[in-house]
């Protein structure tokens, strides 16, 4: 049977036909460059077109999977996740005991992540250290972050540049050391700098106006590098993967609005 129409196969699994695969490792491990608006993982276990993957996805797992798929290929886990909103790398296995290895490494802080964002104001500073401590709110089926609670989160910052377009905005690059659930939207806008595009934590009225100007809705975070160590069959693995920066993130500084 030939795939779906924008879909890929990938040793029989159907990923989405515009999600690139930057690097296959002998381990299993998969690096993928993940475009806005796709989904980590469905909602729910049933198929869902905006997902990273077209076919099942089981939550205790953490993996999709092939009904009725049997032998070494029967499950590809996911390692870590990026809000549907955000652009870039995000991780998977298709071995189990790689995903496990990985996801070890992620919950030690030792997995290096830098983030690209655009964000409204300026006077950021060559380099800061943000610590916050966030909770979760859930409310109708929605989920929203704020300040207090017991959840820490910690993330080292610095400014690449800046731009005066009709809003002063700057570029900023974020390594955030934990990684908590829309960790760096709440702390970009807790400090008065909410991250262009951001349609729940965001300046809703300039997000209007941006997207007006330059006909592009989308946030602008992208997850633009990872690097790690593991060890797999006896010997250290070193992973380091670069995803090129958005072209709407140039076009966005450059913008100058027609007088």
């Amino acid at each position: 049977m030939s795939p779906e129409k924008g879909v890929q196969i990938v040793d029989g699994f159907p990923f989405r036909g515009d999600v690139r695969i930057l690097l296959r490792h002998e381990s299993g491990l998969v690096v993928m460059d993940k475009p806005v608006g796709v989904r980590s993982h469905p909602n729910t276990a049933e198929e869902d077109p905006r997902a990273l993957l077209t076919c099942y996805y089981d939550s205790g797992s953490e993996s999709y999977f092939l009904p009725g798929g049997r032998g070494p290929r029967a499950n590809f886990f996911l390692i870590n996740r990026l809000d549907a909103p955000t652009s870039g790398i995000i991780l998977g296995a298709f071995e189990e005991e790689t995903a496990k290895i990985v996801r070890a490494q992620f919950a030690a802080h030792l997995v290096e992540k830098i983030y690209e964002a655009i964000v409204f104001g300026e006077g950021i500073g060559r380099q800061q250290v943000w610590r916050d401590v966030l909770r979760k709110d859930r409310r109708n089926g929605s989920l929203r972050v704020r300040k207090g609670g017991n959840q820490t989160a910690v993330c080292k910052v610095r400014e690449l540049a800046m731009a005066r377009t009709q809003f002063p905005l700057t570029r900023i690059e974020l390594s955030p050391e934990t990684g908590r659930s829309h960790q760096l939207r709440v702390q970009c806008a807790e400090r008065k700098i909410p991250i262009v595009g951001d349609k729940t934590y965001g300046d809703f009225r300039r997000n209007r106006e941006i997207f007006r100007q330059i006909g592009t809705k989308r946030l602008f975070l992208h997850a633009q590098r990872i690097s790690c160590e593991f060890n797999w069959n006896g010997r250290v693995v070193h992973i380091d993967v670069v995803s090129d920066t958005p072209a709407e993130f140039d076009q966005l500084v450059r913008y100058e609005p027609k007088r």
